[in-house]
């Protein structure tokens, strides 16, 4: 990761500062303050143009377990267009097997809104510790999206890591 800018400090060694020139190539963006982390899945029709079963997963958008949910929502920046009506689902599966945790645990099925429009989740998980370390998915109504693109944002706070004092060494002197 690049830095923009520099200055050198009395030592003759070169600081860094100012933005990252950053880029990532995984599906998901992870944004994190103290404890709290954002997970941002975008996604598109054409992504998923292929999925016959109509289930996307949330490209390695992962909530560990021991997290809780703070929230979710989703914002559509193009409205998605298929050959029926659109609803939508937002939720979480299992990391390791690809079960269905809650289809709908943290945005239940919303007909798609016009686009700029936010819809806020209020599904079952929302506010709820995760069990096992768990991805985001999305789970549309229909397997022919045709257009449309909107990104799914969800908040969640890390596991608290255990306060327990390690135990007591024992041995001779």
């Amino acid at each position: 990761m690049a830095k923009a800018t520099y200055w050198t400090n009395n030592d003759g060694l070169r600081v860094p500062f100012g933005a990252r020139d950053t880029f990532n190539s995984e599906g998901a963006t992870i944004r994190t303050k103290g404890r709290q982390k954002q997970v941002e899945l975008r996604f598109n029709a054409e992504d998923y143009a292929d999925v016959a079963t109509g289930v996307l997963y949330g490209m390695e958008a992962v909530i560990p377990a021991g997290s809780t949910i703070v929230s979710a929502s989703m914002k559509t920046l193009t409205q998605f267009t298929a050959t029926s009506a659109i609803n939508l689902s937002v939720g979480l599966k299992d990391n390791v097997d690809g079960t269905t945790v809650d289809a709908d645990g943290l945005i239940a099925a919303t007909a798609f809104p016009a686009a700029d429009v936010v819809t806020v989740g209020a599904g079952a998980l929302v506010g709820t510790i995760v069990a096992a370390d768990s991805v985001v998915s999305v789970d549309p109504n229909v397997a022919d999206l045709l257009t449309g693109e909107a990104v799914v944002f969800v908040v969640y706070e890390d596991a608290v890591p255990s306060s327990t004092p390690p135990g007591v060494i024992t041995g001779e002197v």
